[in-house]
């Protein structure tokens, strides 16, 4: 039932879910960055390059359905991620 609303609230805020997982959505900016958002179980994983945009969308989540902020993720489904800030790049092991 929560994967349910989530879903239908996700695409009403404009995000189109992938027909290869039914987990993963993204939506388009206008500035032609894409955001992306992974759901597994009960973590919701998001990445992009616009950050107003993700801040808007974690407070659109947060209202609507009560979720709560953590950390930067360093590990999702085994995989390593590896973050550097200076060169503004993103490795995944």
């Amino acid at each position: 039932m929560w994967y349910q609303k989530f879903d239908s609230y996700i695409r009403q805020l404009g995000y189109h879910r992938f027909d290869s997982d039914p987990c993963m959505y993204t939506r388009k900016l206008a500035d032609e960055y894409r955001i992306f958002l992974i759901l597994y179980v009960d973590d919701i994983l998001i990445e992009g390059r616009n950050q107003v945009e993700i801040r808007k969308l974690k407070r659109s989540l947060h209202d609507k359905l009560a979720i709560k902020e953590l950390r930067q993720a360093r590990h999702i489904l085994g995989i390593r991620i590896e973050r550097n800030w200076k060169t503004k790049t993103l490795r995944l092991s």
